[in-house]
């Protein structure tokens, strides 16, 4: 979720079926959420989710609206979840052979 001033993420943990999504690495994801303040700190280099639990919580319930409204408009097609990720060895493939 992203405003002019803020840079909200909430990591996905699991795919649609419930599995472990695997970060970059192939390794379990952290969980904390992210917030950034784009501002003052354009390159995204502090998190700023336990400072401003108001702000994380606004822009969550923000995202959680978004999400709901989008499941719904899509008969239940989840837009965060469906197609969202390559198995981890192809991606890697993809992204060695990119080099």
């Amino acid at each position: 979720m992203r405003t002019e001033k803020w840079k909200f993420i909430q990591p996905i943990l699991q795919d649609k079926n419930g599995a472990a999504l695997p970060d970059f690495h192939g390794k379990a994801r952290e969980t904390a959420p992210l917030l950034f303040d784009l501002e003052n700190d354009p390159h995204e280099t502090q998190n700023l989710a336990e400072e401003n639990l108001q702000m994380r919580e606004e822009l969550a319930a923000r995202l959680n609206d978004w999400h709901e409204s989008e499941v719904t408009r899509r008969n239940g097609d989840d837009p965060l979840l469906d197609g969202l990720t390559l198995p981890v060895e192809t991606f890697l493939k993809r992204m060695e052979s990119r080099k």
